[in-house]
């Protein structure tokens, strides 16, 4: 019902946060398709914990870390995340020894907003 109120919006772009957080391997794939069909007409930006959605949805990804609670977060790494990490963090999270507070931004590109960079986020502790 969230995918159907926002997209009768029509918006630039879908921001979804945890978007299959909680459900079943059918229920996932479901949204995964839908996310699909939508980035031809939609940028969609998601935040996941869950890494191999992030790299199974995504045409690029961000890995946030959070270095103590309260404080904010800092994009730690986005070109190499999964084929070759450079930073400690995203080497730790990728090895299963992940630190405390951390979370994915990964994203797919309408293709009419392919190539811009204008588009920012920002991760915070919960409930900012």
């Amino acid at each position: 019902m969230c995918i159907a109120r926002a997209t009768a919006l029509q918006p630039d772009v879908l921001l979804m946060d945890e978007p299959c957080s909680a459900l079943d391997p059918i229920s996932t794939l479901a949204i995964e398709e839908l996310m699909s069909q939508l980035e031809a007409t939609y940028t969609i930006v998601i935040v996941t914990h869950n890494m191999l959605r992030a790299r199974r949805t995504s045409d690029s990804t961000g890995f946030f870390n959070l270095d103590g609670a309260g404080q904010p977060g800092r994009l730690v790494e986005t070109e190499q995340t999964f084929s070759d990490p450079k930073d400690h963090a995203t080497k730790r999270y990728m090895s299963g020894r992940h630190p405390r507070f951390c979370s994915w931004v990964a994203g797919t590109a309408a293709p009419h907003t392919r190539g811009c960079s204008d588009l920012r986020v920002r991760a915070g502790p919960p409930g900012e």
